[in-house]
């Protein structure tokens, strides 16, 4: 992939993050049951995306431009950037998740699973972004 295509990419994403997180809506229309469905299946698409993004990041840090040595550093970091950023999402979608007081329990649920899936595809914009600048190696 080179630059102007990850650029178009990276452009692409955020309008995708977007619709993806409007979809969210979708699941308002149906019953408390069937709208748990759809929101635990928004929540694993969104995890797909995440997972994609971070390989895309991984992939194009193999393709970067650079001594091997910051190569290897980045790589690492974006592993310890990922593992922090799931541990923060956790966290915070619990505590979101607390903000629904003494609502059911489906109802909590769901207000977690609506705060999973707009943190994972948030997250996957990010890291599409900041990569977008990379200098990479014409192979």
């Amino acid at each position: 992939m080179n630059l102007s295509s990850f650029s178009i990419f990276a452009s692409t994403t955020a309008d995708l993050a977007d619709k993806m997180i409007a979809q969210l809506d979708e699941c308002e229309a149906f019953s408390q049951s069937d709208r748990l469905v759809c929101l635990q299946k928004q929540a694993k698409q969104s995890q797909l995306a995440l997972q994609q993004a971070e390989q895309n990041a991984f992939n194009l840090l193999s393709k970067w431009d650079d001594d091997e040595q910051f190569t290897l550093l980045a790589k690492r970091k974006l592993t310890l950037s990922n593992e922090a950023f799931a541990h923060y999402r956790d966290v915070h979608c619990q505590y979101f998740k607390s903000l629904g007081g003494g609502a059911i329990t489906n109802a909590l649920e769901m207000r977690r699973l609506t705060c999973v899936t707009k943190l994972n595809y948030r997250q996957a914009d990010h890291l599409g972004h900041e990569l977008s600048d990379l200098n990479l190696k014409n192979k």
